[in-house]
């Protein structure tokens, strides 16, 4: 086969099938032109339409990849990260090289045994249609309590918010507010039977006569295992930044390094431990508006939100967060106010900016923490925790 004359059809966006068919056509009776021949041989002369990025290339950057963000990143994750920085290529050769660049971390990847498939059908019509809210409590021992909001059709992640103790005034303040301000009314919002998301549903019921479709009930509460697309999601960021993180901070507990008795100790684990799962989640939720993993149907959900048909409501109804509370409490609702974790020594904001620069300065990024923890080196994380705490008392 003439590889100049397949690397100009390649480059031309022709299918391997068609250039098959172009050979064969050309060069009746001649053997091993089938799709396969050719796919081999772009392969071993890296011959390929979607990239200009080398195999020798690709380890490199792969392996960088897999230095930030750790082993449970697999193809698809993959993919969707390297798109983040730049970089388009072809799903099956990030599967390849992961296995060239970490075989350890691709053979625990395929031995995964807890993948659950829902036997029920889901059904969402549109963009827009239903919104699933939820929370994650594996770190709440050290603190920290994640909140996110997806969207059912598209499978895009529209908020994720980490916060010391869960709370009805925050969730409404940084996560279901800007959602109204940025995209819109969903015609239903369906979340648990926890009370951290009474203030949502309040302020969404108000709203109701606003959406697009008003026959559907404006929210549902139903059992945690039913909301299916949020806990899919819990599921993925456990294995990429929850897990890791915990096990890290077990160690410390394990090692009789960590006192959760001490309040400026919980508030010091805390404050640090919020800062590296953020790192990681906001790497995920880049990677996951460019998958194709989470979510059912063709198109990744970056693309596929765009044209959601959530209503914006005109402007000035959307209660700002101290009405809403008291449009609720008026009512006879009771809501609890924000509570710390443990006991912060530093009440001076100029000091509590100091504090900052100075942890930065000695101990770098938080998404250099949060890689090394990920790829389960420990002794950054606690070192950090360490210096954190020991300048916390000295300021």
């Amino acid at each position: 086969m003439d590889e100049a004359d397949i690397r100009r059809m390649v480059e031309e966006g022709i299918s391997h099938s068609e250039i098959s068919y172009r050979l064969r056509r050309r060069h009746p009776g001649v053997r091993e032109l089938s799709e396969r021949s050719v796919r081999i041989l772009c392969f071993e002369h890296d011959i390929h339409s979607n990239s200009d990025v080398s195999n020798r290339e690709l380890r490199q950057i792969v392996e960088a990849g897999v230095r930030e963000v750790g082993p449970a990143y697999g193809r698809k994750m993959m993919k969707g990260y390297l798109q983040t920085r730049g970089f388009r290529v072809w799903e099956k050769r990030v599967g390849w090289a992961l296995g060239q660049v970490a075989p350890g971390y691709h053979r625990r990847r395929q031995a995964l045994a807890h993948r659950r498939v829902n036997p029920i059908p889901y059904y969402a019509q549109y963009c827009g249609h239903k919104m699933h809210i939820d929370q994650n409590k594996k770190l709440l021992m050290y603190g920290v309590t994640h909140v996110l909001a997806i969207d059912g059709y598209s499978g895009f992640i529209l908020g994720i918010i980490t916060m010391p103790i869960k709370n009805n005034i925050l969730i409404y303040r940084h996560l279901f507010r800007p959602i109204l301000i940025q995209f819109g009314l969903w015609d239903q919002i369906r979340v648990d039977h926890g009370k951290e998301f009474i203030l949502s549903l309040y302020v969404q019921e108000r709203l109701a006569n606003l959406r697009r479709n008003q026959r559907r009930a404006p929210h549902v509460q139903s059992m945690s295992r039913e909301n299916h697309p949020a806990e899919r999601i819990w599921v993925e960021v456990n294995q990429r930044v929850n897990y890791p993180v915990k096990e890290c901070l077990n160690d410390l507990v394990e090692t009789d390094q960590l006192d959760l008795n001490d309040d400026i100790v919980k508030f010091c684990i805390l404050w640090l431990a919020m800062r590296v799962c953020q790192a990681g989640i906001e790497l995920f939720v880049l990677a996951n508006t460019l998958c194709v993993t989470l979510y059912i149907g063709k198109g990744t959900p970056n693309h596929r939100v765009q044209n959601h048909q959530a209503v914006r409501p005109p402007a000035g109804t959307i209660p700002t967060v101290d009405y809403a509370v008291q449009l609720f409490e008026g009512e006879g609702g009771i809501l609890r106010r924000p509570t710390e974790y443990g006991n912060d020594l530093i009440a001076d904001n100029a000091i509590h900016l100091a504090r900052s620069q100075y942890f930065t300065l000695n101990h770098g990024t938080y998404n250099d923490l949060y890689s090394a923890t990920v790829n389960g080196y420990h002794t950054p994380f606690h070192d950090a925790w360490r210096y954190f705490y020991h300048l916390t008392i000295t300021l």
